[in-house]
């Protein structure tokens, strides 16, 4: 089941790294928004793809200036730096 979560998880990230060449900040948000709903009951707050996901999330609410939203995922993603 580790490895099936970890392949899955991988491969999202591997997506989401192929969306940052496309210039479509609003459907990469969806695709963020989406990716973190699928894993939040799955892993921890402090693993690296789900800090990741919630880091590009972020960047591309910056985009799209939806501030309260990346506040939001900045500030989870903080919480795994500190």
């Amino acid at each position: 089941m580790t490895v099936l979560v970890h392949d899955k998880l991988e491969t999202q990230t591997n997506g989401i790294k192929q969306k940052i060449c496309i210039p479509d900040t609003k459907a990469m948000l969806e695709y963020c928004k989406s990716s973190i709903k699928k894993t939040s009951g799955i892993l921890h707050g402090l693993n690296v793809y789900a800090t990741r996901v919630l880091d590009y999330a972020m960047d591309t609410a910056i985009a799209e200036e939806e501030w309260e939203l990346a506040l939001k995922y900045g500030t989870r993603a903080l919480q795994t730096y500190k």
